[in-house]
């Protein structure tokens, strides 16, 4: 409803005949074009207004382009598309590699080659798959419209609110970074972890926490670097890493190798939580000292570091069904038996 309102407010024609005073944007969107190709259709007195009848050509000529350019479109690129749907594409390209996320996200864990290795698995998933893009993306826009209406509620002042970009769209993404962990990746092919990585480690929080650092930190420093400065891209990072502290503490198993859990979010119930998280990791970040900001990521690593250790990557029992339940047949003991009789 506020939609149509809106529409029919700043695109609604004058009711009584004259002059059409168009501004140059207005008359440029395909929005007039259509409402004027709507009044010619419909045979009222508006429709036969000179400004009218040249609005609803160039709607007309809109359409004509639009339909012509899909048909040669979809002529064109069958051939690709078909190929496409056969073979799968054989290199994955270089946001496929994911090279600048993982190289920032090693910083964190140099030595540590389970949490690397976590890290490097985290993001080239993320960079390839469409279901774990698809949370992330959801969160980006969510932060994005929060973003224009704080623009809005600013009303022309937009210095303080252009501080508060990259932290408020770090915050958001950061929340649909975490809703993806909780979508499997080829779950059948979990087994690997199983069967080769460690039950239990501290290593896979490290590798977390590195690569939602390394996925957000880029991009948000980069921002905040154009905006503030220095200065305030380093209050950007630090609070990145806190909120990859924070996020880890929710969190013990490896990211997309279990069964989706619905609900896990809870959002019914939890909703003012994210809400405050928006405001505190945002407009709070920046109205406190940086050196408190600091201490606040001391304090949630050493949380993180008492915090009693729950990571696995032992599956449940709820991960497989019958079909891709894996059998041991410990064929080498019953070699052994033998030869003992």
């Amino acid at each position: 409803v506020a939609l149509l309102a809106f529409v029919i407010g700043l695109f609604a024609s004058p009711t009584r005949r004259g002059r059409l005073v168009i501004p140059t944007l207005t008359s440029w969107s395909p929005t007039t074009w259509f409402v004027a190709w709507f009044e010619v259709l419909r045979g009222s007195d508006r429709g036969s207004w000179p400004e009218f009848v040249a609005l609803a050509r160039r709607g007309m000529g809109a359409v004509a382009m639009v339909v012509g350019g899909a048909v040669l479109a979809s002529i064109a690129a069958f051939q690709r598309q078909m190929q496409l749907a056969l073979t799968p594409s054989a290199s994955p390209g270089p946001l496929g590699r994911a090279r600048v996320s993982r190289a920032v996200a090693t910083l964190f864990v140099p030595r540590d080659h389970v949490a690397r290795a976590t890290s490097d698995f985290i993001l080239t998933t993320i960079a390839r798959s469409r279901a774990q893009q698809a949370p992330i993306a959801i969160g980006a826009a969510v932060g994005l419209a929060l973003v224009v209406l704080g623009f809005v509620r600013e009303r022309g002042e937009t210095a303080a609110m252009l501080l508060v970009v990259p932290l408020l769209l770090a915050y958001c993404t950061a929340i649909g970074l975490r809703a993806s962990f909780f979508v499997p990746s080829e779950l059948a092919a979990s087994w690997t972890f199983h069967a080769n990585a460690p039950d239990r480690s501290l290593s896979y929080r490290r590798g977390i926490r590195a690569s939602i650092f390394g996925f957000l930190a880029p991009c948000a420093a980069l921002v905040a670097l154009a905006i503030g400065g220095a200065g305030h891209a380093v209050r950007v990072a630090l609070v990145v890493v806190a909120l990859a502290n924070l996020l880890v503490l929710t969190i013990d198993f490896v990211p997309f190798t279990r069964a989706y859990e619905p609900g896990h979010a809870k959002l019914k119930t939890r909703w003012p939580l994210y809400a405050f998280g928006s405001y505190a990791f945002s407009y709070g970040a920046l109205k406190i000292p940086i050196l408190y900001v600091v201490l606040g990521v001391l304090a949630l690593e050493l949380i993180g570091r008492r915090t009693p250790s729950r990571w696995s990557a032992a599956p449940r029992e709820e991960d497989f069904n019958s079909l891709s339940a894996v059998t041991v047949l410990d064929l080498t003991g019953g070699a052994r038996a033998a030869l003992t009789r």
